[in-house]
């Protein structure tokens, strides 16, 4: 009797060895991620429409609204950027928190006048302006510039 028992076990455990293997060859990779860690941003692809260019995170009743959720009223995200709702860390047994698009207000048409005013104003046959003192102090230590 105790032998078919380990038959049972060595046969399961030989089937979920295959279905690992064979899920892993696949190229599959199955990631586990525990409840308790915080929301991450959602990766929302924008719309197809090339009309809308994020979202505005919308808290209709602040007297129901958890503390970060009415720190992020009114702000707009960029796609790729968006809080995932609800909010990690709410603490509202129900969350009305919602996320509104936000359309495009450029026109998308070309704003310069055609004539391209860079080449007038050069100064090549003057002298060169940085010959002068460098007008910068030395108590500023450029190497740590962004």
């Amino acid at each position: 009797m105790m032998w078919i028992l380990v038959l049972i076990l060595a046969g399961v455990a030989g089937v979920l060895a295959y279905l690992l293997f064979k899920q892993r060859s696949a190229g599959q990779v199955v990631v586990v991620v525990p409840a308790a860690e915080p929301a991450m941003p959602s990766a929302q692809p924008a719309p197809s429409k090339h009309h809308f260019w994020g979202k505005q995170f919308i808290v209709p009743d602040t007297t129901r609204a958890c503390a970060r959720a009415l720190e992020t009223n009114g702000h707009c995200f960029a796609y790729g950027k968006v809080p995932a709702v609800p909010l990690a860390g709410c603490d509202q047994a129900v969350c009305t928190c919602h996320l509104r698009d936000l359309e495009e207000r450029r026109s998308g048409r070309e704003r310069r006048s055609g004539h391209e005013r860079r080449e007038d104003v050069r100064f090549e046959d003057k002298e060169d302006r940085r010959k002068g003192k460098d007008r910068r102090g030395d108590h500023y230590d450029w190497r740590f510039t962004a």
